[in-house]
């Protein structure tokens, strides 16, 4: 090496990518993945918009969202809250015939509906992909279960009723 460096060079390559989806370190595939492409606020007064969130409520939604990106789904349906028995993500199958809220049209039957605890009574609803499907073509179809549909945004738990 020569006693020379280019210090431009060298400082533009440290910025340059070095990982990559092949590397054996690389767990991407394994983390949970949030998407919104069912997102509904319109089932008021139970469903929130997020801009209808005030800037912590904002702040706390997205840290949390980060938060449980760091993880798969199935480690945060293992993950218990505290002393009780349920746990970060239940994951209910059905969409409950005891809710405040109403099955989306648009939302495939066939999903698993679940739920995110945020904090005391926010939740994120939602569904997850079950692990093998039979089609209607009678293939067997597999879908990624490692990501969260968000449905609704649920500040008082009124998605899966007790009442």
């Amino acid at each position: 090496m020569s006693k020379f460096g280019n210090k431009k060079k060298e400082s533009f390559l440290s910025t340059m990518a070095t990982s990559s989806l092949c590397d054996d370190n690389c767990s991407i595939v394994t983390k949970a993945k949030f998407n919104f492409k069912y997102f509904n606020c319109d089932q008021k007064p139970y469903s929130t918009c997020i801009e209808e969130l005030n800037e912590k409520e904002k702040i706390d939604f997205f840290t949390k969202l980060k938060e449980y990106s760091k993880e798969s789904l199935a480690h945060w349906q293992r993950t218990g809250i505290g002393k009780n028995r349920y746990s970060v993500l239940e994951v209910y199958g059905k969409f409950p015939n005891k809710s405040n809220f109403k099955h989306l049209p648009f939302v495939p039957h066939d999903v698993l509906w679940a739920r995110f605890r945020m904090n005391q009574d926010a939740r994120i609803i939602g569904f997850i992909c079950p692990e093998n499907v039979m089609c209607e073509n009678g293939k067997n179809c597999e879908f990624d279960t490692n990501t969260f549909y968000v449905v609704f945004i649920d500040l008082n738990h009124n998605f899966y009723s007790l009442k």
